[in-house]
């Protein structure tokens, strides 16, 4: 029997430059495989951060929405009520304190409605609506007054409130209705400083002015006077 040699049977070792066509195979798998799973890990990053993201602004817009519910809750009502207290404030004005009653129910009924106009008002302040009465010569603010005319009036400022028409609410920062107004003519109000400033003479009829010459006697008429006199002697 022949015995065999060490190297029969032994597969030949391949070389160690060059890895075998399967093994690259799996490596460009596998990085594609880790590139995409790479990719979509992002790109659900970035979904989960813009879901979070909606998620608290949706509960602070949320939580403004129940806050603006709670404060101005009660503006509708509020508007509905600005009637009644016009219909209060004309009934009083018919009945002015000045002027005698004719019975002693007159008085008794403007008390009456003097005191529930009052409470009412006080209902209005504990729920802070509060009331636009801008009085004359006071600014003209156009985010709460309403200007429906013009007045002539030579002692307020051009552009001024000249009279209140109808008072105007708002509750809390938020208006309820704008004050009605009447505003002051410019050209009015210019033209008081210009009929003091035009040069005229103030002098009375009898009086001579400050560029008049005083009259010079009449010499024939002085000598007549003389002639008179004489005559008379």
């Amino acid at each position: 029997m022949t015995a065999k040699s060490p190297a029969e049977g032994v597969p030949e070792q391949e070389s160690e430059g060059a890895p075998p066509p399967e093994a690259e195979s799996e490596t460009a798998d596998l990085e594609a495989r880790v590139a995409a799973l790479v990719e979509e890990v992002a790109a659900e990053r970035d979904r989960v951060l813009r879901a979070r993201a909606d998620a608290e602004n949706t509960s602070k817009r949320s939580a403004r929405e129940r806050a603006e519910a709670v404060k101005y809750g009660a503006s509708g009502l509020a508007r509905d009520l600005l009637e009644i207290v016009d219909n209060l404030e004309r009934a009083l004005a018919s009945i002015p304190e000045d002027r005698p009653a004719k019975a002693k129910d007159v008085g008794t009924l403007r008390e009456g409605v003097k005191l529930t106009l009052q409470e009412l008002n006080a209902k209005f302040r504990r729920h802070d609506i509060q009331r636009i009465a801008p009085a004359p010569g006071d600014p003209f603010d156009p985010n709460y007054h309403q200007a429906v005319t013009q007045l002539a009036r030579p002692d307020l400022p051009g552009g001024t409130v000249a009279e209140l028409l109808q008072p105007g609410y708002r509750h809390h920062d938020r208006l309820l209705r704008a004050a009605v107004v009447a505003t002051v003519l410019k050209e009015t109000a210019a033209a008081a400083p210009e009929a003091s400033s035009n040069g005229v003479d103030d002098a009375g009829p009898g009086e001579p002015g400050d560029g008049d010459q005083p009259a010079e006697p009449d010499p024939d008429g002085t000598d007549a006077t003389a002639d008179t006199a004489r005559a008379d002697a």
